[in-house]
């Protein structure tokens, strides 16, 4: 009898600890991606231009929620035309309205690498502004086929890229290499936007990052 009360509390015991577990996000079954700010549920925004608004054949943000686990909340917040300057400003507000635990930026290609170290400031700031906000930020790299920007154009946005890929307290999402020599088949005819099948790639590209970034975020932020 003793040691059905000892094997009871200590079954009680456990549950208690991995409620408080789930409510916190350690477990990496109970939604798939840790709970950074401890709120009960993991949201995360996707933020950029018409890469993440999508295109009539769809958009990644809804093929990366479709990957991940039950409870887990994935906003588009895409827009159309935008460059970074106008994109750090309304990142601001953003995050003001929606109390996210990642936040994916992907944007930069409507800057035309004219002046890549402003577009790299501005990234840099809006990362750091969703860092301030105790979330984790994920940057992505920039993708343009090269029929459609020249072979100087793209050695610029590929300098550009190198330079996302070594910022510091992000967690780089590499968009541009899952597109790379895969123009025609991931892009639609104009050479910039992802066809669904760019869709379904760019997605599996965040969601590994994403998971990189559930492993990392509290030490990542804390640095």
């Amino acid at each position: 009898m003793r040691r059905s009360r000892v094997a009871l509390l200590a079954i009680l015991v456990a549950a208690g600890v991995a409620i408080v577990l789930l409510r916190h996000g350690q477990l990496p079954w109970a939604s798939g991606l840790r709970d950074i700010n401890g709120d009960g549920h993991v949201d995360v925004l996707c933020f950029g231009d018409s890469l993440t608004a999508g295109t009539m054949e769809g958009t990644y943000p809804a093929d990366l929620r479709a990957n991940l686990p039950a409870g887990t909340t994935v906003v588009n917040l895409g827009r159309y035309g935008e460059v970074t300057a106008h994109g750090r400003m309304r990142l601001r507000g953003a995050l003001e309205e929606n109390r996210a635990d990642y936040v994916i930026i992907l944007e930069g290609v409507n800057d035309h690498c004219e002046n890549p170290d402003a577009t790299l400031a501005n990234l840099h700031a809006m990362a750091m502004d969703v860092r301030a906000k105790g979330a984790v930020p994920l940057v992505g790299t920039l993708f343009v086929s090269p029929k459609k920007t020249g072979e100087e154009k793209q050695r610029c946005y590929e300098a550009l890229n190198a330079r996302i890929l070594q910022m510091k307290g992000v967690v780089p999402v590499d968009f541009a290499a899952t597109v790379h020599n895969r123009w025609d088949e991931l892009l639609l005819k104009g050479g910039v936007h992802p066809n669904a099948a760019g869709d379904e790639a760019m997605a599996d590209t965040a969601r590994a990052a994403l998971m990189d970034a559930s492993r990392r975020g509290r030490d990542l932020l804390a640095n």
